[in-house]
């Protein structure tokens, strides 16, 4: 039992972590920088397997 409870704890501090560590990661992101990769990109058509569900 003890076991199953440091393992559930341990899960959702992992999860917590991850959590703060994107958050803080998007915050240092500009949105400068994403138009600028974005517009890299080219504009076509969606690779098999790739395509949006409607």
């Amino acid at each position: 039992m003890n076991q199953f409870i440091a393992s559930a704890a341990s899960e959702k501090m992992a999860s917590v972590l991850t959590l703060d560590f994107l958050k803080s990661e998007a915050l240092k992101g500009k949105r400068s920088d994403f138009e600028t990769y974005l517009s890299m990109v080219p504009n076509g058509p969606a690779q098999v397997g790739d395509e949006r569900e409607q």
